[in-house]
């Protein structure tokens, strides 16, 4: 499916989230850090052809598992091949040793940043915008990072993991990282990927089209960002609840600087004369 022509992102009010803004970059994680165990849960697929037996068989027999396992290369097929075919044993030792420690590293060292096709679910301004006391960012998906979103999939089935795809590039490791529950659906997440977790990355001002302000963000909380942001081409919305559904509007505002030199009000201080 192509990519939406905005994509969001919920934050939390903090200085890490006004920090990133200030930047102009995005925060990868690790996916250790996620909230749901059940993130790049995969199971072995046990239904492997036997050309691809053949094909994992080949590169093994020359890399780093053939370091962990030492024999000669008449040892090696004495070892795991039996009358001219690869024996159990080597399927078994691959799928919980080389196999298994590649995708523990794969997993363990990338990064992942989410985002949502949805700026208006009142579920996820409680969850990722601390209680509607955040605010939420709209990229332009023209715009480098976000024109390398990779959408995510809802099923109730654990995803399998090819193994013989661990030697064909990371689309195998995104593939699991891009399979959710169904119970997340409602999320409509996208994800972008980073070959190292924990890091930041940066993009252009053109990327960030509009920020929206949540419906309990308080005053100075607003005009924190509104400053951080005023010259720039984001345009600020307002987040206001509906007093008759379950639903969010937007509200355009504009940022008018406070004037400390023309306006007073009971809790100023005259400047000094």
């Amino acid at each position: 499916m192509k990519p939406p022509m905005r994509i969001y992102k919920y934050q939390p009010f903090n200085m890490h989230t006004l920090a990133n803004l200030k930047n102009r970059q995005v925060w990868f994680s690790k996916v250790a850090s996620f909230n749901d165990p059940f993130e790049r849960a995969y199971v072995i697929d046990q239904d492997i052809a036997a050309d691809d037996w053949r094909f994992i068989y080949a590169r093994l027999r020359g890399s780093q598992f053939r370091e962990k396992v030492p024999l000669t290369n008449e040892e090696w097929d004495t070892r795991y091949m039996t009358d001219g075919l690869i024996n159990k044993k080597f399927k078994q030792e691959v799928q919980v040793g080389a196999l298994g420690d590649l995708a523990k590293e794969g997993f363990a060292k990338g990064g992942v940043c989410c985002l949502t096709e949805r700026n208006d679910d009142i579920l996820m301004w409680a969850h990722y915008a601390d209680g509607h006391r955040g605010f939420c960012l709209e990229f332009d998906t023209s715009f480098k990072p976000f024109n390398k979103l990779h959408q995510v999939t809802y099923q109730t089935q654990i995803p399998t993991f090819n193994p013989v795809r661990l030697f064909q590039g990371a689309e195998e490791f995104m593939r699991v990282l891009t399979t959710k529950f169904t119970a997340w659906e409602y999320e409509k997440e996208w994800r972008l990927f980073h070959a190292e977790g924990d890091t930041l990355f940066g993009y252009g001002v053109e990327a960030l089209a509009r920020i929206y302000l949540g419906s309990n963000m308080d005053a100075t909380h607003k005009e924190i960002i509104l400053h951080i942001l005023h010259g720039s081409p984001t345009k600020f919305y307002r987040v206001n609840r509906s007093h008759k559904k379950f639903m969010v509007n937007f509200e355009a505002k504009e940022y008018v600087p406070y004037d400390y030199e023309t306006r007073r009000d009971a809790h100023s201080t005259p400047a000094p004369d």
